[in-house]
């Protein structure tokens, strides 16, 4: 159980790297949202992933494209 405490914690300080790629499952992590909130965002436009076969991949600067976007 610690290693999944030190990682969430490890993903809390990972800095968004512009030319990075991120799976669904990490952009999740990183943005703290759900997979239907991301699903519902690329949906709108709010993310624009790439799709590899069934799977999405998002940019680095896509995802930091989209923390700009989010309402506080």
């Amino acid at each position: 159980m610690a290693d999944s405490r030190s990682n969430s914690r490890d993903r809390e300080k990972t800095e968004i790297q512009p030319n990075v790629v991120y799976t669904l499952k990490e952009v999740c992590d990183i943005l703290q949202i759900s997979p239907a909130t991301a699903l519902r965002w690329i949906k709108d436009g709010k993310l624009r992933p790439s799709r590899i076969g069934r799977g999405y991949r998002f940019l680095g600067a896509q995802v930091l494209a989209a923390l700009g976007q989010r309402s506080a």
